[in-house]
């Protein structure tokens, strides 16, 4: 999954932690400590599930699209492009509290991941939170976003129509 997925026009965008972990022992044996898991395999499995999903979520299955997103986390659960898909299959459906989770999720991993900071902008501009949507937009130009026409057309910035802080935005300029 390597960046924001824009579905067919209207749809707005849908852009495509470590657990604790415990091993049972008999009393007195001492467990070997298990080797580390190989990053590469582990990184091209993962980012082999993202794409798989990606099909999904364009042809519109956000639940199996997200199945295979979270097999994805568990192999690589610093593959911040799976979290940014589990989000985005939960803001297909509405659902902005778990897809916002999954994006806090997404940034933990890799901070300077744009097409997360520009999701998390349409979902506040979706609930008219227009201060935090400039912010969250601004971060995702910061961090190497440049779609600007998307900027200028995804029907989920339609609350910042005519926002002059906004309109300087899709102009590439910031304050």
């Amino acid at each position: 999954l390597s960046g924001a997925v824009h579905l067919e026009a209207g749809s707005g965008c849908k852009t495509p932690l470590n657990g604790d972990s415990f091993s049972l022992r008999k009393s007195g044996a001492k467990a070997a400590a298990p080797p580390p898991p190989p990053v590469v395999k582990t990184r091209d499995g993962a980012e082999a599930l993202a794409k798989q999903a990606l099909g999904l979520i364009t042809s519109g299955d956000a639940e199996g699209a997200r199945k295979l997103c979270q097999d994805a986390v568990k192999l690589d659960p610093h593959f911040s492009q799976g979290f940014t898909c589990i989000g985005t299959t939960y803001y297909m459906r509405d659902r902005y509290e778990e897809a916002f989770e999954q994006y806090k999720l997404a940034l933990e991993a890799d901070p300077s991941n744009h097409d997360v900071y520009y999701n998390m902008g349409c979902i506040f501009a979706i609930q008219n939170k227009i201060a935090e949507s400039l912010e969250y937009l601004k971060l995702s130009v910061l961090n190497g976003y440049i779609d600007l026409k998307t900027l200028s057309s995804d029907s989920d910035l339609k609350n910042l129509a005519g926002n002059p802080e906004f309109e300087k935005l899709k102009l590439g300029q910031m304050d």
